[in-house]
């Protein structure tokens, strides 16, 4: 493999990185939004449960069987480069095991991946587009710091406050 090989992967992964952050932001979601979209499924779905789980969501695969989906729409690239092809192949197995393990354990998501524990997890889930790296939120300028935040120092307090009301509730029952 070439450093012209290795410059075609790299442009490859970045190419369908920037493809999925303009998905995610400028298609699913705000179709999201809509009561008729297909896409609903992804905010009142993926979201709330991710919300409402702590990022725990075992139905996470709607959202890798779309991106997989797009990467056969590239297929036909193979013609032009089959190099580029590999970046773009890489990009989506990168993307579907970070994705499964984001939503599979919390805390690696907050430690490795925290754009993207942010999304869900942060008051604002219209920020931190990128689900594998954060390089076009940082360029695009949005970007969005949640984790390891004041804030999220409140959240989890509220959070275990509401939790210990409900164990002292179901023991006075």
């Amino acid at each position: 493999m070439g450093a012209l090989d290795v410059i075609l992967v790299a442009v490859g992964f970045l190419y369908f990185s920037f493809l999925e952050y303009c998905i995610h932001r400028w298609i699913v979601h705000p179709l999201s939004k809509k009561h008729y979209s297909f896409f609903k499924l992804h905010l009142f779905n993926h979201h709330r449960i991710a919300k409402n789980e702590a990022m725990i969501d075992a139905d996470y695969s709607n959202d890798n069987k779309f991106i997989i989906g797009i990467m056969f729409f590239h297929m036909p690239m193979i013609i032009i480069s089959s190099t580029l092809l590999f970046g773009i192949i890489i990009y989506t197995i990168v993307y579907s095991i970070m994705h499964q393990r984001c939503h599979s354990i919390p805390g690696w998501a907050r430690r490795h991946a925290p754009w993207h524990y942010d999304h869900h997890m942060g008051p604002n889930h219209d920020a931190n587009w990128g689900t594998v790296i954060p390089l076009w939120d940082a360029l695009l300028c949005t970007r969005s710091h949640y984790a390891r935040t004041a804030l999220e120092m409140v959240d989890i307090a509220k959070a275990k406050r509401i939790a210990n009301r409900a164990v002292r509730r179901k023991k006075n029952i």
